[in-house]
């Protein structure tokens, strides 16, 4: 249970609502891979550039929960890539008690150690996520966030531009084990178009209740802005 990793930063990086980029590599034979991993507050990981899973499980500096996931399926012969991002919240709020900002994981193929958290770990603050916008939705759903794709320079591959090694975390937490399954990724899915007005105006329906992602797909020759709102009820087809 991460006996050989240590919990890291990025150097002199602070305030709240964070975006913190980590950058690691390690050499898979075969066998099994797993990755554990804590982070305070907000993880996402990518293997090779693909999404693997992302999700901290709430909890408190004195209960650190950590995750164990099987990423052998994203895994290829030879060197392979691991990038993380950490969103660290920083301001309490109903559902969140910050603790440091840091992120500790190990990777181990087989059961033996192919690479972990420390010093040589390269990280910098995100070029794709704006820090310090801080702007509150509410108590309970926290911040929301600003998101440019212009400022994704391929860094999750190993296109490394002003990366630096991290620094120590100089903190001993308790590790705990998710005491609850993870949310599964299910099949897409399949929606219903109720309304398309001028292909400016849509309204789809899923037709149940569900919880998940929406995924959107655009194409633009040239830099839009794009906002994402939500609601809790239609009034005239609109939310």
């Amino acid at each position: 249970m991460m006996h050989n990793s240590k919990w890291i930063w990025k150097k002199d990086f602070e305030g709240w609502d964070l975006y913190c980029d980590f950058y690691d590599r390690f050499v898979y034979d075969s066998g099994k891979v797993t990755l554990q991993i804590s982070a305070d507050s907000a993880y996402a990981v990518y293997i090779n550039g693909e999404f693997a899973e992302n999700g901290q499980y709430p909890d408190y500096p004195h209960y650190k929960v950590y995750d164990e996931l099987d990423i052998t399926k994203f895994c290829r012969q030879g060197v392979n890539h691991i990038a993380i991002v950490v969103w660290y919240f920083g301001r309490p709020s109903l559902t969140y008690y910050p603790g440091n900002p840091a992120l500790r994981y190990e990777i181990a193929c087989d059961g033996a150690l192919a690479a972990c958290s420390d010093e040589t770990t390269l990280c910098r603050q995100s070029r794709e996520y704006q820090t310090g916008l801080c702007k509150l939705i509410t108590g309970q759903l926290g911040y929301s966030f600003h998101y440019d794709s212009t400022g994704n320079d391929h860094w999750k591959t190993g296109n490394l531009a002003d990366f630096q090694p991290a620094a120590e975390v100089c903190q001993d937490l308790p590790l705990f084990p998710r005491p609850i399954q993870r949310l599964i990724w299910a099949p897409k899915a399949e929606t219903t178009c109720l309304i398309n007005e001028n292909n400016a105006h849509y309204l789809y329906d899923l037709g149940r209740e569900e919880v998940g992602y929406p995924t959107v797909k655009l194409r633009s020759a040239v830099k839009q802005k794009i906002v994402l709102v939500f609601g809790e009820h239609l009034t005239d087809g609109g939310v």
